[in-house]
């Protein structure tokens, strides 16, 4: 399994439309929640996410595919944890 490994330096950041990186913050089409990305598999269209913010033991990582990404808008979704 092709796993690119998580940056330590992985904060919110902005990123252009569509545009998917490690350590941003996604809402999928299934639901509202927040979660994080951990790795992307471009070649198999992939990639491993967990509930952000994190709960105190750690959140679970899972796999989904990219179609499942419902928003990345980082500036957005940073204004929801804020006011959460």
């Amino acid at each position: 399994m092709a796993m690119t490994p998580l940056s330590s330096s992985s904060s919110f950041r902005a990123s252009p439309p569509h545009t998917l990186h490690q350590g941003d913050c996604v809402t999928l089409d299934s639901d509202e929640t927040i979660y994080q990305v951990i790795g992307i598999d471009d070649s198999r269209d992939r990639c491993w996410v967990r509930r952000w913010p994190l709960e105190r033991h750690g959140s679970p990582v899972f796999e989904i595919s990219l179609q499942q990404v419902e928003s990345n808008d980082q500036e957005a979704l940073l204004e929801r944890i804020k006011n959460a």
